[in-house]
């Protein structure tokens, strides 16, 4: 656990920094706005024990050996931590990520007789069998565009476009958590009010292939095919 401890810090404290290897350079840190969600490292602690999530002064806090001691903002109040039984870090563009796992006792949901058909759609995110629909959030994107059209007039690779960038960055990341947390809402209300759920099987990986083509054979209508796949995809 140490060793790839010790590798993730070196890892994080070693980004952008010049390669000595020509075959796998290092990348500039925010040089370009398309970073790849899953980019960085994870790792993840075996058999973690209590006192490495701890209460001070009223902040949580996670102190593994070899790495740094981090802050963290829990969702929820956090259980007993005796029963903690997975400890996961994960260093992203956008930040640093800690995912606890707690040993706890549910109880079963209540019966309550009734069952339903969901259909994935794409103007609204889902269609149920028994004639509701669960809207899309309507997300304003004036300041991405505001943030995009001040990038485009910004010198390349300059330290200004950068700053902007890790901002469109930013605002990018805090809209795909913001979908992603109305879409536990609403699964977790259909969940609750239904004891049988049937979902379509759908085949994902091949609606969401890029319609670009090749050389030989280029695709049309791209640009409309691939804001069909982010929403699909949402």
């Amino acid at each position: 656990m140490f060793r790839l401890a010790a590798e993730f810090f070196a890892d994080w404290t070693a980004r952008g920094r010049p390669s000595t290897d020509a075959a796998s350079p290092a990348r500039k840190p925010d040089t370009h706005g398309f970073v790849p969600a899953g980019a960085g490292k994870t790792i993840e602690i075996e058999q973690p024990i209590a006192s490495m999530v701890t209460n001070r002064r009223g902040k949580w806090v996670v102190k593994v050996k070899g790495l740094p001691i981090l802050v963290i903002k829990p969702r929820r109040e956090l259980p007993d931590p005796r029963s903690l039984k997975t400890l996961t870090i994960t260093r992203k563009p956008t930040g640093v990520y800690v995912s606890l796992g707690y040993e706890v006792e549910r109880e079963a949901l209540p019966k309550v007789g009734r069952s339903v058909g969901l259909d994935m759609g794409v103007r609204s995110r889902i269609a149920l069998s028994d004639g509701s629909f669960a809207d899309r959030r309507q997300v304003g994107n004036d300041k991405m565009a505001t943030l995009q059209r001040r990038i485009a007039r910004c010198r390349r690779d300059s330290s200004n476009q950068r700053k902007l960038y890790r901002q469109l960055a930013m605002l990018r990341h805090r809209d795909s958590v913001r979908n992603r947390n109305e879409c536990h809402k609403i699964t977790t209300q259909i969940v609750r009010s239904h004891d049988l759920i049937a979902v379509e099987d759908l085949r994902i990986a091949d609606m969401t292939r890029s319609a670009r083509g090749t050389a030989e054979r280029p695709g049309w209508n791209v640009s409309a095919k691939s804001g069909l796949n982010r929403n699909v995809l949402e």
